[in-house]
């Protein structure tokens, strides 16, 4: 095996049976007792050392039976699996604890499921209290805990074992804010000391923060794996990311509200030449056309969110420069604003629109009703942050004034 990767997977493949009592066949009616159906299809990728790699996919995809895969739960149907190095895991939310223990104890019980002796574990006991926040429960049974407890003492213990690799399932899916904030920290903090660590997650925006590269599983099979916008935009394409209510022809998202008695009835939107990939020094024209069917006074608002959530910027129609620009009369409308150029830096953006009454209130929201790939335009020589992989959504072109006071 090739001593720069920590995992090397070829042609791996993985079946599961169906094993159905006759009355849950009754009511299921979509599969029969016996029937194989396959989560994983011919998997092939190689994952560097160091590297912090995430997984994405829709429920169901195989995300979770690959981790169980690499870290020994499962065993493949067909396939080889190679791993360089020891293996840690976090794949089901309690699994290697004793309900009836208490977390201190518990730390040395899973460690020893692990493999480490209680001496190994008795050098970093301190470390995984502190860092867990559990001091004023520490000494209670474990079963009292919540879920965001366990995922406090698990991702503590797991951190300070000696892994050489490590699998995390979802641990940003509970726990308090703070705490997740912690975490991604402590995996950045990981990944410098050489530490290969693969996350599965929904949340986009956490693993824009800490991730160098991402998996997309698709039908069962690694769909993409590399830069992490590219494969964003990969999942959003395929994987009818944006509502069905909505229809994408070259370019252009169409929206129609099934309510009739809404206030807005319809509601189209276009960019520039129909097209949602612009360089970064481009500017972006957008345009919204809509059908309002009331003498009601509405606002519009246009909200900007990086990755799926995590909103960054709004455009209003209420303001100075518009002169409180406000819709009273029923009919049909053209709206348009423009993002400037050399505003945005790359990656991707949704984008949200809010139709909102006199007192402030949504009437009508679409959220995510279109994205927008933001690439970087080759001959920009602006590339020190870029180069450091800057994360943050907004990289405007700055003018600069240097004097010397020598």
């Amino acid at each position: 095996m090739d001593a720069q990767y920590a995992i090397i997977a070829e042609n791996l493949s993985k079946e599961y049976t169906i094993n159905l009592s006759r009355i849950e066949e009754v009511f299921l009616k979509t599969v029969s007792k016996g029937q194989k159906i396959e989560v994983l299809k011919n998997f092939n990728f190689k994952i560097k050392k160091g590297s912090v790699t995430g997984i994405i996919g829709v429920n169901g995809s195989g995300k979770s039976t690959l981790l169980k895969i690499l870290g020994q739960i499962l065993k493949p149907d067909h396939g080889k699996i190679f791993i360089n190095g020891t293996v840690g895991a976090i794949i089901e939310l309690g699994a290697g604890f004793h309900p009836d223990l208490s977390g201190y104890d518990n730390i040395f019980f899973n460690a020893t499921l692990h493999g480490f002796a209680k001496k190994d574990i008795q050098i970093f006991i301190d470390d995984i209290i502190d860092f867990s926040e559990l001091h004023e429960f520490i000494h209670e049974p474990i079963k009292h805990y919540s879920s965001g407890m366990l995922m406090r003492l698990a991702f503590s213990i797991i951190i300070y074992l000696p892994f050489d690799i490590l699998l995390l399932d979802e641990i940003f899916a509970v726990g308090d804010q703070s705490f997740k904030l912690k975490c991604m920290q402590k995996i950045k903090e990981l990944s410098y000391s050489e530490k290969t660590i693969l996350i599965v997650s929904h949340d986009f925006i956490q693993l824009k923060n800490i991730c160098s590269e991402l998996i997309f599983i698709h039908n069962h099979q690694v769909k993409m794996h590399g830069d992490i916008n590219d494969v964003i935009e990969s999942y959003i394409v395929n994987t009818n990311f944006l509502s069905s209510s909505f229809s994408f022809t070259e370019g252009e998202y169409d929206w129609q509200n099934p309510n009739k008695n809404q206030e807005i009835e319809h509601l189209s939107f276009y960019t520039t030449s129909h097209k949602y990939q612009f360089l970064n020094s481009e500017q972006i024209e957008l345009n919204f056309k809509f059908k309002k069917k009331s003498d009601s006074k509405i606002n519009i608002a246009v909200v900007f969110n990086s990755g799926i959530e995590q909103p960054f910027m709004a455009y209003s129609t209420t303001n100075k420069i518009n002169g409180d620009f406000e819709i009273y009369s029923k009919g049909k409308y053209h709206l348009q604003t423009i993002l400037p150029a050399n505003f945005l830096n790359e990656g991707l953006i949704l984008i949200d629109v809010h139709f909102i009454d006199k007192e402030a209130t949504d009437i009508c929201q679409i959220k995510s009703l279109a994205q927008l790939q933001i690439k970087k335009d080759t001959s920009d020589k602006d590339i020190f942050l870029k180069e450091k992989n800057f994360i943050g959504p907004i990289f405007p072109l700055s003018q600069w004034k240097i004097t010397s006071n020598e």
